[in-house]
């Protein structure tokens, strides 16, 4: 999987991280289970953005900046 088609991802997941915040945060009287449900989503959508940049995006940008520092 090529660096670019990881940021789309990453997109994505932000994008459905704020739908999940504008339910949480909303004035709307949600039920319980709605909101416990909502929490870890947004919570599991959280992990696995923060997996992408870690485990893959933040190793690359290492490598790239060790390549440039050979060079110099």
């Amino acid at each position: 999987m090529d660096t670019n088609t990881v940021f789309k991802i990453i997109d994505m997941l932000d994008a459905l991280i704020e739908s999940s915040n504008r339910v949480l945060n909303s004035d709307y009287p949600f039920d319980r289970e709605l909101l416990i449900y909502e929490e870890g989503r947004k919570s599991s959508i959280e992990s696995f953005k923060d997996y992408l940049q870690n485990g893959f995006i933040e190793p690359k940008v290492s490598q790239a900046e060790d390549q440039m520092n050979e060079g110099a």
